[in-house]
């Protein structure tokens, strides 16, 4: 989220927000473009609903992929980014992107945590609601 101030002194923080933003955006491109690679098609990128969002959501026959991504300096503090509360509302965004969309009947759902270190290589782990 990109944060006004009226200060002079937080004028640096804005601009790291800003990066930050811009660092995610550029995240969530270079892990479509991936999943792209692998016959997914992308249906929706930052999907927000009142229970949080959801960076990529993907389809591939009967398949619908939810994926949470993350970019940071090394794969390893990127592993420990997630917690079980992003998760959860992860889960809770899911079920309410099927309810909008009228794609109750799908039962081939899965939540994939996708991250990407300073040199973009990606990790992707799959299945990250059976960790």
């Amino acid at each position: 989220m990109i944060k006004f101030s009226n200060r002079q002194n937080d004028f640096n923080s804005y601009s790291f927000t800003n990066k930050n933003y811009s660092a995610g955006l550029f995240a969530e491109e270079k892990v479509a473009s991936y999943l792209k690679k692998l016959d997914w098609n992308i249906l929706n990128q930052r999907y927000r609903c009142p229970f949080g969002e959801i960076d990529l959501i993907a389809q591939r026959a009967d398949y619908i992929l939810f994926v949470e991504v993350k970019k940071r300096k090394t794969l390893r503090k990127a592993l420990f980014a997630l917690t079980n509360r992003q998760k959860q509302r992860l889960i809770n965004s899911a079920n309410c992107y099927l309810e909008t969309y009228n794609m109750n009947n799908i039962n081939n759902v899965q939540f994939d945590y996708i991250i990407l270190d300073s040199q973009n290589r990606i990790e992707h782990l799959e299945n990250i609601t059976a960790y």
